[in-house]
């Protein structure tokens, strides 16, 4: 995972641990029932549809996903949470303080595709340029280092 994208991702999840902190309510999440258990099956032949085949059956893989199991809705509860935050940080409020402000216009920014669609690979393009001068294979070590040494985010 890139650094600013490992970055933001703790931003974020800072953001709502601190909302949660305050006092506001949790939203409500589903959790793992153990009557779920399909206990016609023994679980020591085969753990996983003792545990897993009844929640299956019951739980058909929705046409939007691809991949569906027994942590998908935690998985779909958290991405609700984090995005709710996000998009609650990126409103301009003067009761916003720096951390979500900075979170907010960072989302903000990342949301507006119409900007980053205007823009397009404009602040890219005397690098794109050098790619498109390579005569050899041979020089493309050359540019991958200076592209690792130039561009912002990535490790130096």
């Amino acid at each position: 995972m890139r650094p600013q994208k490992s970055a933001f991702l703790l931003l974020a999840c800072g953001l709502v641990w601190c909302s949660w902190a305050v006092g506001q309510t949790e939203p409500k999440l589903e959790h793992f029932d153990p009557n779920q258990a399909d206990r016609s099956l023994e679980p020591c032949e085969d753990f996983y549809k003792f545990a897993c085949s009844k929640w299956f059956k019951g739980n058909p893989m929705p046409a939007d996903q691809v991949y569906w199991g027994t942590d998908s809705g935690l998985k779909l509860w958290n991405e609700r949470v984090l995005q709710e935050e996000l998009v609650k940080a990126a409103r301009p409020s003067h009761n916003r303080s720096a951390v979500q402000r900075k979170i907010g216009d960072f989302w903000a920014a990342c949301m507006d595709e119409k900007g980053i669609d205007a823009a397009g690979t404009r602040d890219l393009a005397s690098e794109l340029r050098r790619v498109d001068a390579l005569a050899d294979k041979r020089e493309l070590t050359e540019i991958v280092a200076h592209l690792h040494m130039t561009l912002p985010g990535d490790s130096h």
